[in-house]
């Protein structure tokens, strides 16, 4: 899914926003005709990061899925911080981000998925920001 998200935002930098809505447009080809064959099921937020990172001059697939290392490192972050806030125990927190950084699987499958990295630091961040929304209040 980072290859297409990342012919999505190819396609958008190319084409504009207003040529398909800002949907996903799955279609490689060169040849205008071919577009936009869309994706509507559901926003894919590697897309969106994608273009941004074509609005900073950042170009090639491999350049793009390296950028993901970004969102996936807050996540583990923020899941740092979630577990220490909720717990209020750092040690803790400690050996959860220890676990979670150590899992091959985690680190190979979401790291550089473009799709599934915003999982982590949309969940942690959530919980994190909502606890300390909450003790606040």
């Amino acid at each position: 899914e980072t290859y297409e998200a990342y012919i999505g935002a190819r396609n958008l930098d190319r084409f504009g926003w207003r040529y398909a809505g800002g949907l996903q447009d799955y279609s490689a080809s060169q040849d205008m005709a071919t577009h936009p064959m869309l994706y509507p099921h559901n926003a894919n937020l590697g897309m969106y990061f994608f273009v941004l990172l074509f609005t900073l001059g950042i170009q090639g697939v491999h350049a793009h899925a390296a950028w993901l290392t970004l969102p996936f490192f807050a996540g583990l972050l923020y899941l740092y911080l979630a577990v220490r806030t909720v717990t209020r125990d750092g040690v803790l927190a400690a050996l959860c981000l220890l676990s979670a950084a150590s899992l091959y699987l985690l680190v190979e499958l979401w790291s550089y998925h473009a799709v599934r990295v915003w999982s982590f630091p949309l969940t942690w961040g959530a919980i994190y920001h909502l606890v300390r929304w909450n003790e606040k209040s």
